[in-house]
């Protein structure tokens, strides 16, 4: 924590350029952790709840369409914030739509499940997944909130 906030002070008061390549590094970890949860929660799901036995390599290869589709929509979202940021958020809602999809038809293929089952797999892990992605983003907002006191001059 310590050094996080030692480069996030560093790079936001001395050098501008330091800073914005220390946002997208940060913004490609969070896009890499996001996308290994959303992986292990698949992982999980389909051998605890739905017993069947896939390795983990092959469930991360079968989701790679979901993460292109989901990094494609948000590159778009984030071209489209600095003109009308309502139209960035509706992009990111059809993103996630798309991914969607894209999970159910990915794990379709890798399942080989009926309709209906597969259906419902890619719902319980949307809701996993989005379940712990809000409770990861409302246990980091307090250290967020002193980070952002802290480099921020009132």
């Amino acid at each position: 924590l310590d050094l996080l906030l030692q480069l996030t002070v560093a790079g936001s008061a001395d050098n501008p350029a330091l800073g914005a390549i220390f946002l997208t590094v940060q913004g490609f970890g969070l896009t890499l952790v996001l996308d290994l949860l959303l992986i292990i929660v698949t992982h999980v799901a389909l051998q605890y709840v739905f017993r069947t036995g896939y390795s983990l390599v092959r469930v991360a290869t079968s989701l790679t369409p979901v993460f292109f589709y989901n990094i494609l929509f948000m590159i778009l979202a984030l071209f489209s914030l600095s003109a009308v940021p309502i139209s960035s958020l509706m992009t990111l809602v059809a993103g996630l739509a798309v991914s969607a999809i894209a999970l159910y038809l990915a794990l379709r293929q890798l399942t080989n499940f009926e309709e209906n089952r597969c259906f419902m797999l890619a719902v319980f892990i949307l809701l996993v997944h989005t379940s712990l992605i809000a409770m990861l983003i409302s246990l980091a907002t307090p250290v967020l909130t002193v980070l952002l006191d802290q480099t921020l001059p009132l």
